[in-house]
């Protein structure tokens, strides 16, 4: 008779935590360079101060002096007139020269008395490139309080709407994908699941992902049918997001001058997405990899088996799939609807330097946006989602960072709100989810 194994201690915290450590240590960092770089009050930068202060006003005219001596223009700044610099040419909307020569002025409200920096003294930002010739902004900055202060009761609640909408458009995706197994359940179920997990991603502070919780607790509530509930959350949240990078790759081969790097990025995952699919789809190809002989071998193989027959039996379910890629096309653009109602509001719009026009950039953005907001670090994608839309949104013409990351922390703060009626759900059903956390804590990899 065979001794059984000795007992091991089990690994220290940190080792069973090292990648939760290291995500929100990369998270948090992302989120403090990004917070340093914003302001609440407004700012006019000079060769030698920095002016901060409120109702920030710019009124004034920019020319170009041409080779022959004369000047070209004047182009009013209220229009966001294109400037661009190589060396020591400026072009300003075509026409070069050797220098600018502004007229106006930038004011402020310091201290309750209006101040005011000639345009001449105001410093100079730089932008995107282009052929060498790199943009140049006016180094002003609004800062958070003038920004969320336009902003519109009614703009705010329609985006809320919006968000509601493509809340409710994957709770439906997620239910067609379990009907699909055969699992019954009601549209106010799968919402109930789908809210605790959203609570989970966005408000619990710790590791367990909304996602995990999900897949347990359906799993719970259907007893014997585990592994193909869980196989109905993997499923919706990749049908979710190679949908947002199809919908990317279309928009992006109209911008590919633009993008080229992260459209090279987003095709070669389409590309990968569609191999994977075809070699674990393809009959003859996992009769040649033996794949149900591998499935048989690994440890836990009568789960893995019934996982891997819960994902196959969509092959057989064009219809329903069909649908949930077509309810997924319609969640993405209530996403971008929201963001686009946000931002007109907030002001990230062509007065501030956006691309026109303004709505198409932003389908061709927020997609993009979304793809690498994915990438997790902190919960709810804080600090890689805010880094995002401050890089893409700089890259159409908006050079303050505060708008864009401010757009980017109000649409997530509307996301957070609606993910609290998860904690409605979650407070109905505490014993419930305690064992669900409690099963999902245990299935949390380790990181070592």
């Amino acid at each position: 008779m065979t001794s059984p194994p000795p007992a091991t201690d089990p690994p220290p915290w940190w080792r069973r935590h090292l990648v939760a450590v290291l995500k929100v240590l990369v998270g948090g960092g992302i989120l403090w360079f990004i917070a340093g770089q914003m302001t609440i009050d407004d700012e006019v930068r000079t060769a030698g101060r920095v002016v901060k202060g409120r109702e920030l006003e710019i009124a004034g005219e920019v020319r170009v002096r041409t080779d022959a001596g004369e000047l070209a223009g004047p182009w009013n700044l209220a229009d966001s007139p294109v400037i661009r610099r190589r060396g020591d040419r400026w072009r300003v909307d075509g026409q070069e020269g050797d220098a600018l020569v502004f007229d106006g002025a930038v004011s402020l409200v310091v201290d309750g008395l209006r101040e005011s920096v000639l345009l001449s003294d105001v410093a100079m930002a730089e932008g995107g490139e282009e052929d060498g010739w790199v943009e140049q902004t006016l180094d002003v900055r609004e800062g958070l309080a003038t920004i969320y202060g336009r902003i519109t009761a009614g703009q705010y609640l329609l985006a809320m709407l919006c968000i509601l909408g493509m809340y409710l458009c994957g709770i439906k995706r997620w239910q067609i994908l379990l009907r699909a197994q055969g699992i019954p359940v009601t549209f106010f179920e799968s919402m109930r699941f789908t809210f605790i997990g959203f609570f989970f991603n966005n408000v619990v502070p710790g590791m367990t992902g909304g996602d995990v919780v999900k897949a347990v607790m359906i799993a719970r509530a259907h007893k014997g049918r585990g592994p193909d509930a869980v196989s109905t959350v993997i499923v919706d949240r990749v049908v979710g997001l190679l949908v947002l990078a199809g919908l990317a790759a279309v928009v992006l081969l109209f911008a590919l001058d633009t993008y080229g790097t992260i459209a090279r990025w987003v095709f070669l995952m389409l590309a990968c997405a569609a191999a994977l699919m075809f070699f674990f789809l393809s009959r003859r190809v996992r009769k040649w990899l033996r794949i149900d002989r591998l499935l048989k071998r690994l440890p836990g193989s009568d789960a893995l088996q019934r996982l891997d027959q819960a994902f196959l039996l969509y092959r057989s379910k064009g219809k329903e799939m069909a649908l949930c890629v077509a309810i997924s096309l319609v969640s993405h653009m209530f996403n971008i609807a929201s963001v686009w109602i946000l931002g007109v509001g907030l002001g990230v719009d062509a007065a501030h330097g956006l691309s026109e026009p303004v709505l198409l950039t932003y389908v061709v953005v927020v997609p993009i946006i979304m793809i690498v907001a994915a990438v997790p670090a902190l919960p709810g994608g804080w600090g890689i989602g805010e880094a995002a839309f401050g890089y893409f949104f700089r890259t159409v013409g908006i050079h303050n960072l505060s708008l864009s990351v401010g757009l980017s922390v109000l649409h997530r703060f509307s996301m957070l709100l609606w993910s609290l009626l998860g904690g409605v759900f979650l407070f109905l059903s505490r014993r419930e989810a305690r064992e669900a956390m409690r099963e999902a804590g245990s299935m949390e990899p380790s990181g070592s």
